[in-house]
């Protein structure tokens, strides 16, 4: 029946648990269908790492197919919530996409349906308004999607208070989709201290009371980018946050370090106790496992149902007919069962507690019942002559201190006095008892440990890293091992340099305990004999302190003791160099690329007035800033001025800047205004094709850039003549004259990619007219050539010998004539 059933058994919109859930343990016969039903009392809701044994049954047909199936104790789980995102959108939250990509994290990892959690994005600036409500989207891939694209509000001021107030009028309300059972979780994102402070405590207080659990994140990008001490903002958003502060309190270095919160806030999220209903009598039916037993009252066409597990185990009875499913209520099923003329038994009415004696120090309790997953449990118990023991579970909640035994106080009192038995007056109304905390370190109890660590950095030791906008994280995989036996309150220690920060830990709880060291606890209560643990731990760069070396160093201990010669193993270095990349982008542009010299232009014997010079020439020098925060850079201008011989290139006229810059340029040092005679001489440029300072005399000149912003942008206006009467003296054809630039911080510890330029101008002049001797020479001989050519082929042809015969005869014709003329003489 099992294998038959268990496949096919399902309750729908429930995680379920079908492992072991004994379908077919109960089995009877339905007369009115023909068919049967069976139960499987094991079957379990599955919420979250939980799973409860609820129950659940089927009416089975004739031909043994399923008709219908029904849980009665099927109740919510706790991620029945609603979820509220107070999103800080003001100009200082920068850059937005990595806060796109922290929503789209997070909204993903959450099991989002109307029956279960429900999320809705307020953003704020100056005023609030809605990314989407609570009922928009229902699906986690919608709100996904939407949360991955939601622009930034932007505006000039914070006001957290009237965020808050707005989420928590509107947001949780049922018009847009607040559901009253569900719980309400508020997380509020900001990077900067609220201008409406004054309203801030008022609001938690509303909160409070509407009972909206609330997490604060601080980002302290703008903070570090700017220098500003953060403290303030911290403590803000820490009075946000609901208590315990270390469990609902996060602070990222940056926008980018969003990212590696989002699982940590989910598994806090969906760690809270979301129950909607909250009565006592719902709550207990988690382990009902109804269909223990079952029975058919035709006659009243009702089917009656065992909860063996109901109640803590009291039991209950559910009678379900055609039009309805009744679960009778524990008071109501104990006066059922209760023989009111008995007066043999006492019904007792008692509360359990942990931790609060007036011995117990600690402000919450460490141990939680595993029923309720709260500190108290209350319980009914009829007592009589025969001795009885409930059983609970419990775990341990806050670990840190396992050395002070935990504390359980019971309270009781009699029920229905008006009859039956009744307590002594005398007797003590309450007592107090401490469960120790066991070693389990063998028959000496105490505890030899052996810890070993290894760390994995995505930055090697002994490299050199160099720091940017994108490459400014450093993860650190640590792994540690017990080798032998149990290390209570075992740790990882973490000091670093102070040019890197804490940013956060995975699969670790880590706490600051000061600005350069960290503590992660790694066996809270203890590391059991054999085990490893592995985790991560994020750092971020601090460009406010930058410096070469860099170390983290990790430590791991505990409480338990470790013989010397196996210590060497405990510690690990990652050590290494950092630069940084400023992010400065050096760029230039010229109003000439080109410049042709005419035959027209005339030779100036004497030296010509500014204008007459040559063509204006202009270089602009333009400095772009990142956002790496710089104090000073230096630009070194080198400009060609004169040859070997002399003659003059270019003449620096005017020298511009922006704010904040300072140059030493010598402008117009000839005081070329008034008379003054200069010559050129000639001179050959055709063994060059760069005219530059490795061939030619240059002179150069400094500007400072001082108090730099990031992301702003700095100019250097040149302005220059170009000597024309050197280039009409000069013998070449084509030539480049080109200027440099070198831009520099002078501290070894940043660097500026591409960090020079040069500014070539091209100079000309046109082709002569005249055609060179050797062409002339080279088609007389050419001409020759063809001649003798042609003379040889006509040769060849006969022309020359046809016309030798025909002179040969004329001549014989005529000597012939002239003996015949002889003769008749």
């Amino acid at each position: 029946m099992n294998c038959l059933f268990s496949n096919v058994m399902t309750f729908p919109n429930v995680t379920e648990d079908k492992q072991d859930m004994n379908t077919g343990s109960t089995l009877i016969r339905n007369d009115k269908t023909g068919g049967f039903l069976t139960c499987a009392p094991l079957w379990a809701q599955k919420c979250g790492n939980m799973n409860y044994p609820r129950g659940l049954c089927a009416d089975i047909k004739s031909n043994f197919q399923i008709s219908k199936t029904f849980s009665p104790a099927v109740q919510r789980c706790g991620s029945y919530m609603d979820l509220v995102i107070v999103l800080d959108g003001s100009n200082s939250i920068w850059p937005w996409e990595p806060v796109q990509n922290f929503l789209k994290k997070l909204t993903g990892s959450l099991d989002i349906g109307p029956e279960k959690t429900q999320v809705s994005i307020v953003q704020y600036g100056e005023d609030v308004r809605f990314e989407f409500k609570l009922n928009t989207y229902k699906t986690t891939a919608e709100v996904e999607q939407i949360a991955a694209k939601i622009t930034q509000k932007q505006g000039t001021e914070t006001n957290t208070a009237r965020g808050i107030n707005f989420a928590r009028e509107y947001a949780f309300s049922p018009q847009n989709g607040g559901r009253p059972k569900a719980t309400k979780v508020m997380v509020v994102v900001t990077d900067g201290e609220s201008h409406d402070s004054a309203n801030l405590p008022q609001a938690i207080i509303e909160c409070e009371k509407e009972h909206i659990v609330r997490f604060g994140i601080a980002v302290l990008g703008y903070y570090n980018r700017e220098g500003i001490n953060p403290d303030n903002l911290i403590k803000e958003i820490k009075s946000i946050a609901s208590d315990p502060k270390e469990k609902h309190f996060f602070n990222v270095s940056s926008e980018v370090a969003l990212i590696e919160i989002a699982s940590a806030l989910r598994e806090r999220i969906i760690g809270i106790e979301g129950t909607s209903n909250k009565n006592e009598e719902s709550f207990l039916l988690e382990m009902a496992q109804v269909g223990f037993s079952a029975h058919f009252v035709p006659s009243q066409d009702l089917l009656m149902l065992g909860a063996v597990g109901a109640y803590d185990w009291a039991g209950t009875t559910v009678h379900k007919s055609s039009d309805k499913i009744t679960i009778f209520a524990k008071k109501v099923f104990q006066d059922i069962l209760q023989d009111r003329n008995d007066s043999s038994y006492l019904d007792i009415r008692y509360n359990a507690t942990f931790d609060m004696s007036l011995k117990s120090s600690h402000a919450t309790s460490r141990a939680l019942f595993q029923t309720n997953h709260m500190r108290e449990i209350q319980n009914d118990i009829s007592v009589d002559k025969v001795q009885k023991c409930n059983t609970f579970g419990f775990y341990v909640n806050e670990k840190t201190d396992i050395v002070s035994p935990l504390s359980l106080r019971l309270d009781y009192a009699a029920q229905n006095t008006e009859v039956g038995p009744s307590l002594d007056a005398h007797t003590t109304r309450s007592k107090e008892f401490f469960i120790p905390f066991s070693k389990d370190c063998g028959d000496d109890e105490e505890c030899i440990t052996d810890l070993a660590i290894k760390v994995h950095s995505n930055i090697p030791n002994n490299s050199n890293y160099i720091v940017s906008s994108k490459k400014q994280q450093m993860i650190i995989n640590v792994e540690t091992e017990n080798k032998k036996e149990n290390a209570f309150n075992a740790k990882v220690i973490v000091h670093f340099s102070d040019n890197i920060f804490f940013a956060s830990a995975e699969n670790s709880d880590c706490s600051e305990v000061n600005s350069t060291s960290v503590s992660c606890d790694i066996g809270s209560p203890f590391l059991k004999g054999g085990d490893k643990i592995s985790f991560d731990i994020n750092f971020d760069f601090n460009v406010n302190k930058p410096r070469r070396d860099t170390y983290v160093r990790l430590f791991a201990k505990s409480e338990s003791n470790e013989n010397p010669e196996t210590d060497f193993d405990n510690k690990e270095n990652v050590i290494f160099t950092v630069q940084y990349d400023t992010e400065i982008l050096f760029s230039r542009t010229t109003n000439k690329h080109f410049y042709e010299i005419t035959s027209k232009t005339l030779v100036n014997k004497t030296r010509p007035p500014l204008d007459q010079i040559g063509p204006e020439y202009v270089i602009t020098l333009i400095v772009n800033t990142g956002h790496f925060p710089i104090q000073t850079t230096y630009v070194t201008v080198n400009i060609p001025v004169s040859t070997k011989k002399d003659n003059r290139l270019l003449y620096l006229v005017d020298v511009t800047q922006s704010n904040n810059i300072i140059c030493d340029a010598k402008l117009d040092t000839l005081d070329i205004t008034n008379y003054h005679s200069t010559t050129f001489n000639k001179e050959s440029f055709r063994s060059f094709s760069d005219l530059n300072c490795d061939n030619v005399k240059c002179e150069n000149f400094l500007c400072t850039i001082n108090n730099l912003k990031m992301n702003n942008q700095y100019t250097i206006k040149i302005v220059m003549r170009i000597w024309m009467d050197t280039f009409i003296n000069a013998d070449f054809q084509r030539i480049t004259l080109t200027s440099s630039a070198q831009i520099d911080t002078r501290n070894p510890l940043l660097i500026i990619n591409s960090n020079t330029l040069t500014m070539p101008v091209e100079i000309s002049r046109p082709m002569k007219e005249e055609v060179p001797t050797g062409v002339i020479v080279g088609s007389v001989i050419g001409g020759l050539l063809v001649l003798l050519a042609l003379i040889a082929a006509l040769w060849k042809l006969g022309f020359f010998k046809r016309k030798y015969n025909k002179l040969e005869k004329d001549e014989e014709d005529n000597e012939n004539n002239g003996d015949q003329d002889a003769e008749e003489e």
